[in-house]
């Protein structure tokens, strides 16, 4: 999800980090590292040359372009009522920090103050999803393993805190070697994108079994401002000017030229999204026929309450966002399987038919975008998504 190398080429890091520390070696090829797996262990740096000063010069002016893309994006979007544009613009945040932190001790105060709140309110919210569910259970067994599930993922998130756990936990995710404090972050938000996906599921389907409540939510969607969060977030997680200069960020996040393959597979991608979609709905509907009924609501609902101007806003937020964030960013360091797993992990709305069907679509944009790149699995994203919307 990031890149650790101080030697990086691009903008120069800040300046050498103090000793013990020690930030992992990243070659930069975010193509070498897409796999199934885990990315390939990476070398380990146990020197960081002297940085020049004009190179110190630079990367302070560095993060004070962030911090002005911070100040606007996140106040611009609460005021405008973006909710999800502020909230990803202030984990954005966070990662610029733990980038920060890692070539000079003056950032790893902040840090360790943003990354210490962000673990809590990660840690917190599953354990109050753990006492919310032993008062209301859900039905059956469920009501006893859901609250256990949660309690116990709250005090494994509260356990990434510690340096030695995350950076294992850096090591079992990205194949990371060494310390890093962007890596260690980097691993905390995937784990929790991981654990609040079952905690996530129980808690919001009830909601989307009553109509009134549905319509309400979808009523009161943000469109539009998110699809500028996700771009944000992607370009701090491969550290878009404090590591990386313009180019070598898009060369990193996969954004390129389209070329005439890639309009190709722009020609058949599309459709092989709807053939799998409806062999995957033909499915359901013949041996899950209640769950083809309640993913059908969410997805009539969701139309129902978008114009076309909205649908399109959907559909740019779906296709840009996710996908330079999740296959731009992640998914050269997290591998096609898992990166696809965190992406049916997103969508808790649909049941569990619903999220098999998700991973498998997403599957198929990562091995597009392994194959291609991200430009051209964005462009397949979000026409399939908009024919989508206007075909419901």
């Amino acid at each position: 999800m990031n890149d650790d190398s101080p030697n990086s080429e691009g903008t120069p890091p800040l300046e050498p980090p103090a000793p013990p520390h020690t930030p992992v070696q990243d070659d930069g090829d975010w193509d070498s590292a897409d796999s199934s797996a885990p990315g390939e262990p990476l070398p380990v740096t146990e020197t960081v040359p002297a940085i020049p000063p004009e190179a110190v010069e630079r990367s302070r002016w560095a993060l004070q372009i962030w911090f002005g893309i911070l100040v606007i994006f996140g106040i611009g979007g609460l005021l405008l009522g973006q909710q999800e544009l502020a909230l990803l613009v202030a984990v954005s945040g966070v990662i610029v920090a733990a980038h920060a932190a890692d070539f000079h001790s003056r950032f790893s105060l902040l840090y360790r103050t943003v990354s210490f709140a962000l673990i809590a309110l990660c840690g917190s919210t599953l354990v109050a999803m753990a006492a919310y569910f032993r008062l209301a259970p859900p039905a059956g067994l469920a009501g006893v393993i859901v609250p256990a599930l949660s309690l116990v993922s709250g005090l494994l998130m509260f356990a990434t805190g510690i340096p030695a756990v995350g950076m294992s936990l850096a090591h079992a995710l990205f194949g990371a070697r060494g310390d890093s404090h962007s890596y260690r972050l980097a691993a905390r938000l995937t784990l929790f994108g991981f654990l609040i996906a079952v905690p996530g599921w129980f808690a919001v389907q009830p909601m989307f079994d009553r109509a009134q409540d549905m319509n309400a939510l979808f009523e009161h969607l943000s469109l539009g401002g998110a699809v500028f969060g996700y771009v944000i977030l992607a370009l701090a997680a491969v550290g878009f000017l404090v590591r990386r200069d313009l180019r070598s960020t898009l060369d990193r996040l996969g954004i390129t030229r389209l070329g005439t393959r890639d309009l190709l597979l722009i020609a058949l991608g599309v459709p092989l999204l709807f053939a799998l979609n409806f062999a995957g709905e033909w499915g359901q509907h013949h041996w899950f026929p209640a769950l083809a009924a309640s993913d059908n609501r969410i997805n009539q609902a969701l139309a129902g309450a978008l114009d076309k101007r909205a649908m399109i806003a959907l559909a740019l937020t779906a296709g840009i966002g996710e996908e330079i964030t999740l296959r731009g960013a992640l998914q050269p360091k997290l591998g096609l399987v898992l990166t696809s797993l965190f992406f049916a992990a997103l969508h808790v709305q649909y049941s569990w038919y619903g999220m098999a069907l998700i991973f498998a679509l997403g599957m198929v944009l990562g091995v597009i975008r392994k194959r291609s790149n991200t430009t051209t699995a964005m462009i397949v994203h979000a026409a399939y998504d908009l024919l989508a919307l206007l075909a419901t």
